[in-house]
């Protein structure tokens, strides 16, 4: 039998090193951005490459469309963000994201960062807190926090609205496209997402009201700051800072959630 020699060896070895760091290169690209994160009863898609939290159901129904941190500059271009995750958590029935998004425009001379954190607990309580400032100075439409209600699961369904003032309005989804803001000075907004399941979401951090999103052909309602009642575009001065916070709390009563039926309908609870 021929021996090999200590350098045909070397040669061996490297090259297998080489083969193993671009199978693992690969397999990084290849990877899918999309995780799912738990939330107690309550999941969640956590997308690594855009910062957005989507499609937070309880059980198999979807209760909240969409979380995410957006940067509008005069036009109403949305700066795509470079996402950096920081931190990354998914154990069981709890999460916590730590992730930074960076903005940058050369056309608006905009350069903004932003830092998420994105958490969720047994409970059935998640939690996305925005922490901003703004690298450079700059014209902005809106730069914050956004949430999307769905139009299937909630048109037509009542909902509670609290204010900052202390009062309480009582609401609904509009089933028709209402051309107007639905609902503004938000600070909580909750609803019956599933027989016996209350949905509860707070604002914090800024003068939120909602839109019916079919206006401009997206399929869902969405609650965001400054008020479009408020002049446009806005001066924003580098070191300007924004922090806001959106927080969602499921309650269920302790009641099993059942699948949605073939109709599209939510099955009672056993």
């Amino acid at each position: 039998m021929t021996r090999k020699s200590p350098k045909v060896k070397a040669v061996a070895v490297l090259a297998a090193v080489a083969t193993k760091k671009v199978a693992e290169t690969e397999e990084q690209k290849t990877e899918s951005p999309f995780v799912q994160a738990k939330a107690g009863p309550l999941t969640a898609i956590w997308d690594r490459s855009s910062g957005f939290l989507r499609q937070i159901r309880l059980g198999d129904h979807e209760v909240i469309r969409g979380i995410y941190g957006t940067v509008r500059d005069a036009q109403w271009a949305t700066v795509t963000p470079v996402v950096t995750v920081l931190r990354e958590f998914i154990h069981g029935d709890s999460f916590e994201i730590e992730f930074e998004a960076s903005c940058q425009s050369e056309k608006a001379n905009l350069r903004y960062r932003w830092t998420g954190l994105i958490s969720g607990d047994a409970s059935g309580k998640i939690a996305f807190s925005f922490d901003g400032i703004a690298e450079s100075s700059f014209l902005r439409n809106r730069i914050g926090l956004c949430l999307l209600h769905p139009i299937l699961e909630c048109a037509g369904k009542p909902c509670t609205i609290e204010h900052g003032d202390g009062t309480t309005t009582e609401g609904v989804f509009s089933k028709a496209i209402a051309p107007q803001p639905l609902f503004t000075e938000i600070t909580t907004i909750s609803h019956e997402a599933v027989f016996g399941a209350t949905v509860k979401v707070q604002f914090e951090g800024g003068d939120f009201e909602m839109e019916d999103q079919r206006n401009w052909t997206d399929h869902s309602y969405k609650t965001y700051c400054p008020p479009v009642s408020r002049p446009i575009p806005v001066e924003t001065t580098a070191g300007e800072t924004c922090r806001q916070q959106i927080e969602i709390v499921v309650e269920t009563g302790g009641r099993k959630i059942l699948p949605v039926n073939a109709t599209g309908r939510c099955i009672p609870f056993q």
